[in-house]
Formats: C-alpha cells, structure tokens, sequence
C-alpha cells in the first residue's frame, strides 16, 4: 500500500485499512516518505516500511502555491519511471498480489510493469465519483477540477476505486465506491468526554498565523492548548508541544474541550462520529481542504468554518455560538466496508485469473 506523505490524514487512512488487512491475514507493506514515516513505523514496526518518493506540496509563507506544486508535480512524473525502477530492486524478491495506491503516482506504475491490479484508496476521487451540484456553487465544483484532474493522472490504470470520505454524497459512477471515514478502533469505540482541561490544536505551518489568536482564546477559557503538528519555536506556558503519536492524540481528542484545525477529510470524519465542536480553518491554497470545511459546515452540526485571512479570536467567539454538540455514529465502519469491497475484488480478480489458466490448459489437451 502506497501513501502521499503530506499531513496525518493519509497515515491514518493507511493505519486503519493497513490494520484490518494484517489482521485477516495478508502480508502488507507500506510505500511513502515523509510525515507519513514516524506514525507508520509506530505502528507497524520498521520492517514494514519501504521509502519510495512521493510528490510534495510547495508553499510561499503560508499558502501552498498551486502553481508551484504543479510544476514540481509535473518534473516529478518526468522522471517517474526511474523512480519505479528503484521502488521494484528496493522490494528485492518481495512481490504484491495487488497494489493499493492512495493520492500517489509511482505504485500503480509499479502494478502495471510487475502486470499486478491496482486499486485507487484516497479521499480525492470524491470529486470524480460525487455529484456534488447540490452542495457547492459553479465556482466551487470548477475551482475542485484541479483535484480532480491530479488524480486521474496520478493513478489512471485503477478498474476499482475506493473513495473515504467523510460525506454522504450520491455516487454517479458504479466503479467508484464511498465508504465514509476509516476511523481506527479508539475512535470508533471511543466516547467523547471533556474533561474543562485542553483544546487540541492540528496545526500545519501554513496556519502558524493563526497559533497567536488560538494561544489567546485558549488562555482567557483557562485551558491548555495540546499543539500537534507545526510547532512554532516560542510559545506560552499554557502550550504544549504534542510529538507525533496516535494513540496520544487520540486520548487528547476523547477528553477536550474543542478542536481547531486544518480541513483534512480524515479528521472531519473522527470528529464529526465523536460529535467534538470542532473549528476549521482551511489551509491557504489547498482547495480540497476548503471544499471539506465547506462540505462539513453544510452536512454537521458540530463544524464552523474560519477562513485563514479572517481567523481572530472574535470570530472564534461567534462561531462556537453556533455550533451544536451531536455526534454522527452512522459514520462508523468504513474501514470494514472497504476492506470487504478490496478483498472482495482480489478474490474475484483471483477466480478470473484462475478460470483463464485453466482454458489454457483445457486448450493445450485439445
């Protein structure tokens, strides 16, 4: 299973279905670099783990710059097939049945020249798969094209896609399966109950404007603020600096008080089952997160969206006025479905395979 190695949200994603895949069985191995790696290895040790490149974002001060991260996209798959080279020598004589691409663009090439399936896992062919005319203006559905595009031409060999996402959005295309969140067992057992002692902020540097006004409303409510993620070098005693840690930051997620974070489609999902007053604050320049806050605003009742240039501790105040504490629990069960619908397709892919040796062989006896 590969995975893009920007923010938690793919790692959780991977952790979860990785999870329910190990336990029935399968030999797994992960492919990515980057943020991805701590929590993965946490995890599942470091034998489970192959670095293989993956694109990056590339940011100016706080906004992701579209247009730079589609030229670096863009060198990237130039020089993509001496990337699939070293990724098949770097496996040795390990070998995949199948191939689970989320968000990347080396592991379906790998599947193509090894002649293996490969299934599309990720958030982003939502925009692809949903109707979305219902929940989002013209503008909005033609700003998400972008996405939409990348990931076509990340994995354009997948014949199944498994689409997790946060949303309940009809489905136009019968390849494409949504099947909500993948929420980890602490989650999806999980109770939400705050203990009047922290708020837990998911930060990226992008948002490191917004950590003051946070620090600020955090301080006059007399709770501690549990910062993950982008940790800016001073900050005040009430802050606490959270290191990578999924367990961790689950346990601060049962028991605070509020959550301000980025727009990432798998914290959407947690949050929304839990019920958590959560505020989001999309990052600049990351159009699907915007979409997410937006789409999230629109079907819960526990979610304000701040944009990043009008994020102040007043806006905070207004916002949380109209948020309403209710949890989602029909979120729950994602990952089982999914990993139902891959095994599933790997069975029937095995049948297939299996039924067109044994005509060879029956045509070879004629």
């Amino acid at each position: 299973m590969a995975l893009a190695g920007e923010g938690r949200g793919h790692t959780v994603r991977a952790v979860a279905l990785g999870q329910e895949l190990i336990d029935l069985g399968h030999d797994l191995r992960f492919f990515t670099k980057g943020q991805s790696e701590d929590l993965l290895i946490e995890r599942f040790g470091h034998d489970s783990l192959q670095i293989m490149p993956v694109p990056r974002f590339v940011s100016f001060g706080p906004r992701v710059s579209v247009t730079a991260t589609g030229i670096m996209g863009g060198v990237f798959l130039l020089g993509i097939r001496n990337k699939v080279k070293q990724t098949i020598d770097d496996m040795g004589d390990w070998r995949p049945d199948i191939c689970i691409s989320d968000f990347e663009p080396v592991l379906p090439r790998v599947a193509k020249k090894l002649k293996v399936p490969c299934i599309s896992f990720d958030s982003q062919h939502f925009t692809i798969a949903c109707d979305m005319k219902n929940y989002l203006s013209v503008i909005h559905r033609m700003r998400i094209s972008i996405v939409a595009l990348i990931a076509k031409i990340f994995n354009p060999y997948a014949k199944l896609h498994v689409v997790s996402k946060p949303f309940s959005l009809p489905v136009r295309k019968n390849k494409y399966h949504l099947v909500g969140p993948m929420l980890r067992p602490s989650i999806e057992n999980g109770n939400w109950e705050p203990t009047n002692t922290h708020i837990v902020c998911y930060s990226r540097a992008a948002l490191s404007k917004c950590l003051p006004e946070i620090f600020n409303y955090s301080e006059e409510l007399g709770l501690e603020v549990r910062l993950y993620g982008f940790h800016p070098e001073n900050i005040p005693t009430h802050v606490k600096k959270m290191p990578i840690s999924d367990q961790g930051f689950v346990d601060d997620l049962l028991s605070c008080n509020l959550i301000i974070s980025t727009a990432g489609s798998q914290l959407i999902g947690e949050v929304a089952t839990l019920g958590i007053p959560s505020i989001l604050i999309p990052e600049p320049g990351q159009v699907e997160q915007d979409i997410n806050a937006r789409l999230a605003e629109f079907c819960y009742k526990n979610f304000v969206r701040i944009p990043y240039k009008k994020f102040s501790k007043d806006n905070v105040d207004r916002g949380m006025q109209c948020i309403e504490i209710q949890s989602y629990p029909e979120l729950k069960g994602g990952a089982r479905l999914a990993t139902k619908i891959i095994i599933d397709y790997s069975e029937n892919m095995m049948s297939e395979k299996i039924g067109k040796n044994q005509i060879r062989v029956n045509h070879s006896l004629i």
